[in-house]
């Protein structure tokens, strides 16, 4: 990190906080394991050679059908995050990940502001904000 330019800081008192998001938002959880195993393929194809790419997605994809099978008889676990899983290990191309959640927010942020600053010109009053902050 120093060899980067970046300054090392050490802070005892300083805790992490992990907020458990997947239990409560499922559609942000599943965007999350899209883009995890887009991750992990994308790895795979640029330090290894195809067929050993496509081999590792078939033994990842089948780790998780022993699991899936498990969820069916555990309570508490869901049988069809496993299955979203194991077809994401073999088609990681599939599904809406981060970047096109990202790009569908984006859009309709564009066209609310779009729609304020014609509503401001037209002498109407502008829609109000969304509960989410946003960083300028």
């Amino acid at each position: 990190m120093r060899d980067a330019g970046w300054r090392i800081l050490h802070v005892p008192a300083a805790r992490a906080i992990h907020q458990e998001q997947l239990a409560t938002d499922r559609s942000a959880g599943a965007r999350r394991v899209v883009q995890f195993h887009r991750g992990r393929a994308m790895y795979m194809r640029k330090h290894h050679s195809r067929p050993i790419a496509f081999g590792a997605r078939i033994l990842w994809a089948w780790s998780y059908v022993p699991r899936a099978i498990a969820a069916v008889f555990m309570p508490g676990h869901n049988a069809g995050w496993y299955r979203l899983h194991a077809r994401q290990a073999l088609r990681p191309s599939r599904g809406e990940g981060m970047r096109e959640a990202a790009e569908a927010y984006n859009l309709q942020l564009a066209s609310r502001q779009a729609a304020g600053s014609s509503d401001e010109t037209s002498g109407q009053a502008p829609p109000r904000s969304s509960s989410r902050a946003t960083t300028s």
